[in-house]
């Protein structure tokens, strides 16, 4: 026999490394929860109490738009306001 054949690996092998090792991967990005943990942090799992748990992410998002956008108009007129302090425009007249 050839001694190269002897140390390729079967394509099976092969390719359930490849998954395992994509697998690991998305796991270090995404970890799993448990549902022990999800259950002891958001209540029994209910419908209802998924129902209110939205309800509640939903508006603590809308104060933090809410907050963002007001930042963002008020830091937009302190910037105006402080270049028109620095750079007064006057105005002149063209006549000679």
């Amino acid at each position: 026999m050839c001694q190269g054949m002897k140390n390729q690996s079967p394509p099976d092998l092969i390719h359930t490394n490849f998954v395992s090792q994509i697998e690991q991967f998305i796991e270090s990005i995404y970890p799993s929860q448990e549902h022990k943990k999800l259950t002891a942090l958001y209540g029994d799992g209910s419908l209802e109490s998924a129902e209110e748990l939205k309800k509640q992410r939903e508006a603590f998002d809308l104060k933090k738009e809410s907050f963002y956008l007001v930042a963002a108009v008020l830091g937009t007129l302190f910037v105006i306001s402080a270049l028109m302090v620095r750079f007064p425009v006057t105005h002149r007249s063209r006549t000679n």
